[in-house]
């Protein structure tokens, strides 16, 4: 499995609408020839228990997906973000920036170089 960084996910979505990121994952592999790992299928899976979930009207903490660069994390979270209009998804440095600009926000706050926590 080798995404290609550009690759649009709609199209793929538009056969599997409704159904959530294992018929779209399902569907990309075969128009590609790629063969899914053992930990895409795993992540895959995940996600599609968010989606369905979500349409369940349940709560979900979401996933968290890790692993080294190059294996397919970017595009499977796509799959569900794709499938799930009302999703937020965030990358880990989308997150981190946010946090660091938070800290540094509190930080002013409270006067500066303070210790903030225990």
């Amino acid at each position: 499995f080798a995404p290609r960084p550009a690759m649009r996910l709609a199209a793929f979505l538009r056969c599997a609408a409704g159904r959530g990121p294992s018929p779209a994952f399902d569907r990309l592999l075969r128009r590609h020839s790629w063969s899914a790992t053992a930990s895409q299928q795993q992540a895959v899976n995940q996600l599609q228990q968010v989606f369905d979930a979500h349409h369940q009207g349940q709560g979900s903490t979401g996933v968290y997906l890790y692993g080294p660069v190059g294996v397919g994390k970017t595009t499977v979270a796509d799959l569900l973000h794709e499938s799930l209009p009302s999703a937020l998804r965030l990358h880990y440095d989308e997150v981190m920036h946010m946090l660091h600009k938070q800290l540094h926000q509190h930080r002013s706050k409270i006067g500066g170089k303070q210790k903030t926590g225990a």
